[in-house]
């Protein structure tokens, strides 16, 4: 039964469209039918959750309350369907077949929504507060010029809810909330209908009211077929003004819901109430697609809604509120009676239908590729003498509790910490504290050696850092016994002076650097004011390389920049770091950034061409602690709009990130979102259709995924080789840091003949174009050059991307590789183990055979140490030596560990092995 409750709530969360979403547009042979809903908060009672209606006889628009009539007429005159009309749309009533128009309503002299055949205008929609602004391209005859947008008026002067139209954006937002035909049974003395009350909310997917026994407390619990307290009839009470009086009686005590709430901490919350008066019930409205609101209308006309809360001890499940803002407040109805887990799609059915359980996600090995993907943070403070140790004293937050002493608490520790050994993760995020050196101008020799002992780690480990230097942790805390935010600033541009040549030294193995020093976290808040802040800012600029770039903390402190940077490197070297990644849905515009803000658009506009990274932030207390569960909708929307490159794993690993491997993803759920993807992603070694896990989705596509497109050609003729090869990038980002491209020819005994250097950067290889984010880019290298091929010879051909340091060019784990999904593309490592190059075909005589080794290895020598895997582990015999285990890109793992399905080098005694896990 788990299993299925699980199912149920993967196919429920993506029924259900956020408030912050564009309507489909649709024709009338295929209409697709929306309520348009007045956005707002608890203290515009009035106007929220009202919604655009017809009342007969009446050309104007008035809001109100969704009606709860079964009747097709009376529920038309709140429906309405959007037809696009060049860059604006129509909009239709369902009941009168009018279009919404303008009209001057001049007994009160104002400007009204209104209906009509043939209207002269058309209404345009962007994002404007929590949901979308509703403009009309005129205002009408009469009128004044200015005032075109919708406005839901309050009940005054005679108003009586019309919409009217004033002059600003931000008045009045609206969401459009699907709606399709769906009904519970009502229970009489006749018939009993059983149903699940399961919240829409993201996170409690599949959690239902549950009466609580002995108590008059209401919960969410997961829901278990057979469970009596998780069943309710619904029976009609009375009617009043607002609608039908509806009760939900339990079918374990009997007891009925009340409308008259019990005060527990903050939260008014719903009882069980064994005996309830004739007009003690609740309205419920439909919202489409099987949801409901559940609310109640109160003396005053005011609204109150059923909400889910994530709970704590303190915050019960099920509560109370005023607004109605999407699904949170959403409810679904299903029969209990015929509750039963999902079935198995047949082959004939095809692989994801919405009526049956999507098949388990099917594993996928990762590309190892620098500069991208999934991130560990490490965190150190140098000191004046001593150890490099973590401040914190323990694991990054939801790891192993301890002490952690370098190499403590690094690559090694991280992957085993966060189950993340066989997901090729080459970033990580570097904290390094400089707290020791608050009060002094210099930071110490031994201070400088553990800084470079640092850098030495990631080569030894073959990742590079997402570096950031700190002062303070904790809230302003600095550890060393003293209180305060920053040091002082002039010291700490000594700091950074001192800190230059290391940098310089080491920039091979920095991905890109974080703005840091200030604040608490290295996160500016708080920081010196913008002069200083730009002085700090542009110091880091002129210790890091051409063509390398810094990422922010708040879009602010980029915008400070502009005016001290040059244009180029403010369009393509400065990024951010959002460290409260949320998808928008907790503290939005303080700590993240909204969904569809002029905000988040703004990001979204300059994002093409640097580098984004996330954090999911912990699960701690009130009030940043995050406890809810990200929808897929949303965070692909993220990920795709703002260019993501890279995502931590820690800090939200137990709750977000550990649920990401049980959510699947599949090909018709990335088209329904519009996210680019490669076919062949999603098929398993015999050629079928298999889902992914959203955790290995985001993984493989942060950043840049190349593809080769097999109508690519290599052929030579006339003693020249040509070339046209298409690639395709379905990753999120492009390659941002600046990296050659060579034309390789290797011939049959292994041995690169010839290197060409080729005008290409790959920074070019968007995977949409900026104002068109439905297509996929296709991007072309071609060329020519001459290629006398003796007699009998042949040649394969590739594409070297090394590093642009020449200290790791030689290093093949610093090398991009392309995707092999599609079989258009081979790996080839030369036997010098100092390269890896994308195999993109062959040329020569026997073009079609495997002319060569494609990973050359040494034979064993003749030995008594035998080196074999069983059961995931590594195992030796013949010697007492500790082995030491690579993965095949030199990574070092840990010898002890259990290993995922791959090939693996194994060196002991002399020894050197490859070794399959399988």
């Amino acid at each position: 039964m788990k299993n299925a409750v699980f199912l149920f709530a993967v196919l429920t969360a993506f029924s259900w469209k956020t408030a912050a979403q564009l309507p489909d547009a649709s024709t009338a042979a295929d209409p697709i039918w929306y309520y348009i809903q007045v956005q707002g908060v608890d203290s515009d009672a009035e106007r929220v959750g009202r919604v655009l209606t017809v009342l007969s006889g009446d050309s104007k628009v008035y809001g109100r309350l969704k009606t709860t009539s079964t009747d097709e007429a009376e529920l038309g005159k709140q429906l309405w369907r959007f037809e696009q009309s060049g860059s604006s749309y129509v909009v239709i009533n369902k009941a009168t077949n009018k279009k919404l128009d303008v009209a001057y309503y001049s007994e009160k002299s104002i400007s009204v929504a209104s209906l009509s055949d043939s209207p002269a205008i058309g209404w345009k929609l962007s994002a404007g507060g929590s949901g979308y602004s509703f403009q009309a391209t005129a205002a009408p005859s009469g009128g004044d010029g200015g005032k075109t947008y919708i406005h839901q008026a309050n009940n005054w002067d005679g108003r009586d809810f019309v919409m009217m139209l004033e002059t600003t954006t931000y008045i009045s937002s609206f969401a459009f909330v699907p709606f399709k035909e769906f009904r519970f049974d009502v229970s009489d003395g006749s018939n009993e209908f059983w149903y699940f009350v399961t919240s829409a909310k993201p996170g409690y997917e599949g959690r239902c009211v549950t009466a609580v026994a002995g108590s008059a407390t209401l919960s969410l619990e997961s829901a278990a077929a057979g469970n009596a307290h998780q069943q309710w009839k619904i029976v009609e009470k009375s009617s009043d003004g607002a609608g039908k009086r509806l009760q939900l009686v339990n079918r374990a005590t009997g007891s009925a819901i009340s409308t008259a709430v019990a005060a527990v901490g903050n939260y008014a919350c719903p009882q069980l109430a064994a005996n309830l008066s004739a007009d003690n019930g609740w309205i419920m409205t439909h919202l489409g697609s099987g949801q409901y609101e559940v609310s109640d209308v109160r003396s005053d006309s005011s609204a109150v809604y059923w909400n889910a809360s994530l709970s704590s001890e303190a915050q019960p499940d099920l509560y109370v509120a005023g607004s109605s803002l999407g699904a949170g407040f959403a409810w679904i109805f299903e029969k209990a009676d015929t509750y039963a887990p999902p079935t198995s799609p047949s082959a004939e059915t095809g692989l994801f239908l919405s009526v049956v359980a999507p098949k388990a996600p099917v594993d996928i090995a990762p590309l190892w590729n620098p500069d991208r993907g999934l991130h560990l943070e490490s965190i150190y403070q140098v000191d004046v003498d001593g150890a490099i140790a973590n401040p914190y004293g323990r694991g990054a937050g939801q790891g192993a509790v301890g002490d952690e002493v370098y190499p403590a608490g690094f690559m090694d520790t991280r992957n085993e910490d966060f189950q993340s050994w066989g997901d090729s993760v080459t970033l990580t995020q570097l904290y390094i504290y400089l707290t020791s050196f608050w009060e002094v101008d210099s930071i110490s020799p031994k201070g400088l050696e553990h800084i470079q002992q640092l850098f030495d780690g990631l080569r030894e480990h073959k990742v590079k850092a997402i570096l950031r230097f700190a002062y303070s942790r904790d809230n302003g805390r600095i550890g060393n016994g003293h209180t305060g935010a920053n040091p002082d600033y002039a010291r700490m541009m000594k700091h950074i002076a001192q800190l230059k040549p290391l940098l310089e030294k080491n920039f091979d193995v920095i991905s890109f650097i974080e703005a840091g020093f200030m604040g608490t976290w290295g996160e500016w808040t708080p920081n010196f004011g913008k002069d200083n802040n730009n002085s700090i800012a542009t110091a880091l600029f002129s210790a890091i390389p051409d063509g390398y770039g810094i990422v922010v903390r708040y879009t602010y402190i980029k915008n400070d920049l502009k005016a001290v940077v040059s244009e180029w490197d403010y369009d393509n070297r400065i990024g951010f770091a959002n460290d409260y990644f949320t998808s928008g849905v907790k503290n939005c515009g303080s700590s993240d950034i909204c969904l569809d803000s002029e905000e988040y658009w703004k990001i979204a506009d300059g994002s093409f061409t640097v580098f984004m990274r996330g954090e999911v932030p912990y699960n701690e207390g009130p009030p940043w602690g995050f406890d809810i569960f990200m929808e897929i909708d949303r965070m692909l929307r993220y990920f795709k709009d703002h260019h993501y490159t890279t995502m931590d794993i820690t800090q939200n690993f137990k709750d977000n990130i550990t649920r990401w491997k049980t959510l699947i993803v599949y090909p018709d759920l990335l088209r329904k979102y519009n996210v680019f993807f490669d076919e062949a992603y999603f098929k398993d070694a015999s050629g079928a259709t298999v889902p992914r896990s959203f955790y290995q989705f985001t993984r493989d596509h942060l950043g840049y995924r190349l593809n080769l497109l097999p109508a690519s050609t290599v052929e030579v003729s006339e003693n020249t080789l040509r070339y046209d090869l298409k690639i395709t990038n379905t990753g999120f980002a492009t390659v941002l840091n600046p990296r050659p491209v060579y034309l390789v020819l290797i011939d049959k005994g292994g041995n690169i003949v010839r290197e060409e250097r080729l005008s290409v950067n790959p920074r070019e290889w968007q995977p949409w174009a900026k104002g068109d984010s439905a297509t996929l880019l296709t991007h072309s290298i071609s060329g020519s050059l001459p290629l006398e091929l003796p007699s009998g010879e042949a040649y394969r051909v590739g594409l070297w991307l090394p590093d642009s340091f020449a200290s790791i060019r030689y290093n093949p784990a610093y090398c991009i590789k392309f995707a092999t999904d599609n079989k258009a593309i081979t790996h080839w490592t030369d036997a010098e183990n100092t390269r890896t190059v994308n195999i993109v075909g062959r040329v020569g005589e026997d073009s079609g055979e495997n002319n060569g080794p494609g990973t050359a290895a040494a034979p064993l020598p003749e030995t008594r140490i035998k080196v074999y895997a069983c059961d995931g582990y590594i195992r030796v015999e013949g010697t007492n030596a500790t082995p030491a285990v690579y993965n095949l890109m030199g990574g070092k793992l840990n010898p002890a560990a259990k290993l995922p399905i791959g090939i693996y080098i194994v060196k002991v005694d002399g020894v050197v092995a490859k070794v399959l896990v399988n």
